[in-house]
């Protein structure tokens, strides 16, 4: 008897948990017909694209939104439009897509709507230096991650093999390296940008978790971590190892000159985040030199137990406070970027997931490119993103600070300003750009 009335409890616990999943598909099916009008996206050329990819699903979800996507200029374009359209109060998009450098600033200006509640479910499920990166002091919530930049080292494998050279593992190994490639004919290792641009600073800032500032605003630089990274350039420069036409030239990476130098082998590696590999596809076609010869490899790292990634990028979709079509919004960037299927497509079209369950799908993990030949890239990178340095903040005064640093590493590198003393100009330097935040 004992046996049959637990066998009824259980049969009618069954039912009852069979029709509660009825129900929610149910009422998940309602709901998403219910959620109609037009929502508008702002993004940048190539995250425009990648966000296309995953309509045709998100229509097949809700078939009443209608998405309408509009690509504006990366970087300061991009910004100052949202922020003068915030301000006017009419003219924003209900989405706007943030580079990661930007959210602590249009968080403290309060254009971004607080989506706490409705991200609660889903705060375990990103990369956490991302979940950091899109919350204000107090924990409350402001944007959603969409990709990470974890950084490697693209290299020519076939150039490598003809000079019976090994990928460098560390930073010294890099610049050995690069001194017998320059022995054996016209071959640089890198491009080294001198001034202008943060590339080469972040990166090798973040890999020995040395933020500029900390979370407050605070200076936070160390001497020792700053004097190893300008130190590591100037030898990198001084050796002859880099592609400079001139001694106090450079060849920016997104210009003509950099990628016929690519496509030639005249440069055979470059430090790159995982959205490199978009970029590169853009300028390296079927039949160009070095077309499926380029590999990934990790990070060379400072000492021989060293971190062999760093972290460059990685953006974020958050709602404008002026939308009119809120749950519409949230339902484009859920669908896009915290589901498996939304992230899928993006990550065949070459953005790298933030959501962590993405990171852990055989059609993820397993993706290719003809370009890099059979390696499995995503592979690569999602076992360097776990790597990632945690503790490296971007609060408002952080684009301004690593502006500074890298006018630091040229002053090093091109005046030849002594490291310890260019090191002590430039915390000064960030201390009065701090106060300007406070």
């Amino acid at each position: 008897m004992r046996r049959l009335i637990i066998g009824k409890i259980n049969l009618f616990a069954a039912c009852i948990l069979i029709l509660v999943a009825i129900s929610i598909c149910f009422t998940g099916s309602i709901m998403a017909k219910d959620i109609g009008g037009q929502i508008t996206v702002w993004a940048w050329p190539g995250a425009v694209e990648s966000l296309e990819t995953t309509l045709p699903s998100f229509h097949a979800k809700y078939p009443n939104v209608n998405v309408k996507i509009i690509a504006i200029t990366a970087g300061d374009p991009i910004v100052q439009k949202f922020l003068a359209a915030s301000t006017a109060g009419s003219g924003a998009p209900d989405v706007i897509g943030i580079d990661g450098v930007h959210v602590q600033n249009y968080i403290k200006k309060g254009v971004l709507l607080d989506i706490t509640d409705r991200m609660k479910p889903l705060k375990d499920k990103f990369v956490a230096y991302k979940m950091a990166e899109i919350a204000d002091d107090a924990g409350r919530m402001y944007a959603v991650p969409w990709d990470v930049g974890p950084v490697g080292l693209y290299y020519r494998q076939d150039i490598f093999k003809q000079c019976g050279l090994n990928v460098p593992e560390t930073w010294n190994d890099y610049i050995a390296v690069g001194k017998k490639f320059r022995a054996k004919g016209n071959y640089a290792i890198t491009s080294l940008i001198t001034t202008g641009d943060t590339y080469w600073i972040e990166a090798l800032f973040r890999q020995l978790e040395n933020s500029v500032f900390n979370r407050a605003g605070d200076v936070t630089l160390d001497r020792e971590k700053t004097k190893k990274t300008l130190t590591l350039l100037k030898n990198m420069f001084d050796s002859g190892i880099t592609y400079n036409p001139g001694a106090t030239s450079y060849v920016n990476g997104w210009t003509p000159a950099f990628w016929s130098a690519m496509r030639d082998g005249r440069i055979v590696t470059y430090v790159g985040a995982a959205w490199m590999v978009n970029v590169y596809k853009s300028y390296i076609k079927a039949g160009d030199g070095g077309y499926g010869e380029w590999r990934i490899a990790p990070l060379p790292s400072f000492g021989s137990n060293g971190v062999r990634t760093s972290n460059l990028g990685g953006s974020n979709l958050g709602i404008s406070p002026l939308s009119k079509n809120v749950d519409a919004a949230w339902a484009f960037i859920e669908h896009a970027v915290a589901t498996v299927e939304g992230q899928r497509v993006q990550a065949a079209y070459g953005t790298f997931p933030a959501y962590l369950p993405a990171l852990k799908d055989p059609q993820v993990l397993n993706h290719t490119e003809p370009l890099f030949g059979p390696q499995k890239i995503n592979k690569l990178f999602a076992d360097l993103q776990a790597s990632v340095p945690v503790a490296y903040y971007r609060p408002p005064a952080y684009l301004e600070g690593i502006l500074a640093a890298t006018e630091t590493m040229g002053d090093v590198m091109i005046e030849k300003e002594p490291v310890d003393q260019a090191i002590s100009k430039l915390i000064e330097r960030l201390n009065n750009i701090a106060k300007q935040y406070k």
